[in-house]
């Protein structure tokens, strides 16, 4: 790479340190970088875009923090239309694929999250819990609830103290009628935030769901109900 190049990387390698760019963005910029130095790109990842792959990663996390949705509707557009062109010049960049499976996640977009996590995955093994989570709620959220409860398993193994993960893993387990584990995922979930309203409001459901009960007033009195009365 010519000094030149050298110099204007070094500064923008500033840039992102001054911006208090996440580890994680700067991290996977860097390896694409190298990953592309040598193939004399000028699509997306070439070295000369380096600086755009960078803008597209901090929309998803600028979406990720951002409240208003319709700003957020369009930080998520924008990573979308450029993390799919990227995974259109390189498709085995897997944190590119990843990271496009969040964005269409937060969409609730879950079919295209699907399959931009088994993209991701297909090229390196999800191996944090995070990314397990992540792929297990899209999966849910689709219908695949075997897929669902096996990635979010994964997901406890590496983290058992997350509520999160026991809340969603019960809530699979319910809906795919396999009540005793979802209510005993549930206790977990309970026991390590007893305020988790979110895992309340589920398990009411689930409640309401084994027995049958339709009506939406219900299940949504049987969510406050379930704080007091022993787990079925």
């Amino acid at each position: 790479m010519s000094s030149g190049r050298d110099e204007m990387m070094s500064r923008w390698s500033e840039e992102v340190v001054n911006r208090k760019a996440p580890n994680r963005i700067a991290r996977e910029v860097e390896m694409v970088g190298y990953a592309t130095r040598d193939t004399h790109m000028d699509g997306f990842y070439g070295w000369g875009q380096k600086r755009k792959l960078y803008e597209v990663l901090w929309a998803v996390e600028k979406a990720l923090k951002e409240k208003d949705n319709n700003q957020k509707t369009i930080y998520l557009d924008q990573a979308i239309e450029q993390l799919s062109k990227g995974v259109s010049l390189i498709p085995n960049y897997n944190d590119a694929w990843y990271n496009l499976g969040i964005a269409y996640k937060e969409k609730n977009d879950f079919k295209n999250a699907v399959y931009a996590f088994e993209q991701a995955r297909s090229y390196k093994a999800f191996d944090t819990d995070e990314k397990l989570s992540n792929a297990g709620i899209a999966y849910g959220n689709n219908g695949q609830l075997d897929k669902a409860i096996a990635d979010l398993l994964a997901a406890i193994e590496l983290n058992p103290n997350s509520y999160d993960n026991y809340n969603n893993l019960a809530l699979y387990l319910g809906e795919n009628k396999m009540y005793d584990a979802s209510f005993k995922a549930f206790e977990k979930a309970l026991q390590l935030k007893p305020d988790f309203d979110k895992a309340y409001y589920n398990r009411g459901n689930i409640f309401a769901q084994q027995n049958n009960f339709n009506d939406e007033t219900t299940m949504f009195r049987l969510s406050w109900l379930t704080r007091e009365i022993p787990r079925p």
